[in-house]
């Protein structure tokens, strides 16, 4: 492969060229005022009501994401995921599950079943918007992520630092490092521990750090109780953009 292949498949999307998105919708009312609002937003949109039409239409055409709802079809649309990604004709697609029912077990099964992106409906429209436009691009992230600011006490190396956050989510806590105090590498492990806002239990993780900012680092969390887990995805949902506003999208 020549040097300006190998350039060429590496750069992300950029945001000036359309994204293709399939959508597949049982209701064709709903699919219709889904796609009107998509493609107002600059997404080019193709709509289809069946299962075996969108495996069919994405052996045969260039799409960068699918998207449908998570009891589709009577649960059976979250099935066809793995299938459809061998088949499609971009092996690099993704796929955008959604549903009204926004719970861990929900989430973990579509993950589980190959979904890149859950999202809960429902959603304000400017929302799914970012959301889509992030994941058509080579780097993006699954977790909801807010900007919070929380104190945070971090172990590493046998010594203890105070520290906070400068955003925050289930999977991950971004941390300053602005005076250069800690100054971790990336691949090192270690201990976190905070409080979140209006609970006295303690939230103890530990992580790795898996990027180095101007601000300070990045941790993907390693090991926490689910229960942890499940209060941190509350405290972000509650304090996200979705929750808090009262535009919502279909």
């Amino acid at each position: 492969m020549s040097i300006a292949k190998k350039l060429q498949k590496k750069t992300p999307k950029p945001l000036s060229q359309k994204i293709k998105l399939l959508l597949t919708d049982e209701s064709p009312i709903t699919g219709r005022i889904e796609k009107s609002s998509l493609n107002q937003a600059g997404i080019h949109v193709e709509l289809t009501n069946n299962l075996n039409s969108m495996l069919e239409i994405l052996s045969k055409e260039d799409f960068d994401i699918a998207m449908l709802d998570y009891h589709s079809y009577n649960c059976h649309g979250i099935y066809e995921i793995e299938k459809a990604k061998k088949i499609s004709r971009n092996q690099k697609i993704k796929f955008i599950v959604t549903s009204v029912e926004n719970f861990e077990e929900i989430k973990d099964k579509a993950y589980t079943l190959n979904t890149d992106l859950f999202l809960p409906k429902p959603l304000p429209r400017e929302k799914v918007i970012e959301e889509i436009k992030k994941i058509a691009q080579v780097n993006y992230r699954r977790s909801e992520r807010i900007k919070y600011k929380l104190k945070a006490i971090v172990r590493f190396k046998n010594k203890e630092f105070e520290t906070y956050s400068i955003d925050l989510s289930a999977d991950g806590i971004h941390l300053s490092d602005m005076d250069k105090k800690i100054l971790p590498n990336v691949g090192f492990d270690l201990e976190i521990e905070f409080t979140l806002p209006n609970l006295d239990k303690k939230i103890l993780v530990k992580g790795t750090v898996v990027r180095i900012t101007e601000e300070g680092f990045g941790v993907k969390f390693q090991i926490m109780s689910l229960n942890d887990k499940k209060l941190i995805n509350r405290f972000v949902l509650e304090n996200s953009l979705e929750f808090r506003s009262s535009h919502y999208y279909l």
